[in-house]
């Protein structure tokens, strides 16, 4: 009679086409997520996705990682990038967990543990000072404000034109832009959003500056609304991983 597996972890060095697909899937007719793979992963990517419980999962920008750890280099990306090959496969995870169906709701903490336990190591997110990619309003409202025009937009299709836009249609659709683009390209620094306004608006953006996120030519191109983007310290969520303490 074969045996059935309920739960298992698994962590090797990266190797690439270990893994089919990243991500939360539920097995053996669960109706909640009880498996999380992820493949070539490194050490804060890892945490970042145990500790918000799966709701982060890419690179956490590296100005909000501090590695307060005696051996902080194995984990840190070469500058060298003739280097990138021999680190991979001392800096960066393929890793699977399994749980039975009902402990799904421990799936994370357990993925906590095991990584802890595996580096020896504790790991949290706290608020501290960082350097972050601020959005800040430098003009007035009326800048901003939609002239209530009928609402459209090509922020989020794939086009031609060289210029994205944003017609009467909510502020938060710039900022979701900006924090998608950020962390899509593994920006250093955190996107905060620093304007108050909430209303609609009507933006336009050189398309080239907005998809490659060129920070000088957005800008300019962000001045005649009363915006900016400003790198400054910041209060943020700081990924911070150190060595366990000894046990007394």
């Amino acid at each position: 009679r074969q045996k059935q597996v309920y739960s298992y972890t698994l962590l090797t060095p990266c190797y690439s086409g270990v893994f089919p697909s990243n991500g939360l899937k539920a097995t053996a007719g669960g109706a909640a997520p009880n498996r999380f793979t992820y493949g070539c992963a490194t050490l804060p990517q890892l945490f970042a996705v145990a500790l918000t419980e799966g709701k982060y999962q890419g690179a956490w920008p590296g100005n909000a990682v501090q590695l307060e750890m005696k051996n902080a280099y194995r984990f840190q990306r070469p500058q060298n990038e003739d280097e990138m090959d021999t680190w991979r496969k001392q800096g960066m995870f393929n890793y699977e967990i399994m749980v039975p169906p009902q402990e799904s709701d421990l799936l994370f903490t357990k993925m906590q543990q095991h990584l802890m336990n595996s580096f020896k190591v504790e790991a949290r997110i706290e608020k501290r000072s960082a350097k972050c990619l601020v959005l800040q309003q430098t003009g007035p409202e009326r800048k901003l404000k939609t002239k209530g025009a009928t609402p459209a937009s090509n922020f989020w299709i794939d086009t031609d034109e060289p210029v994205k836009f944003l017609r009467n249609l909510p502020f938060e659709q710039l900022v979701t832009k900006f924090a998608y683009l950020c962390k899509g390209l593994a920006l250093p620094t955190p996107f905060i959003n620093a304007v108050a306004y909430k209303g609609n608006v009507d933006i336009q953006l050189p398309a080239a500056a907005l998809n490659e996120f060129n920070v000088p030519a957005l800008r300019k191109a962000l001045q005649p609304y009363g915006l900016d983007l400003v790198e400054q310290e910041w209060l943020t969520d700081v990924l911070v991983i150190t060595d366990q303490k000894a046990a007394l």
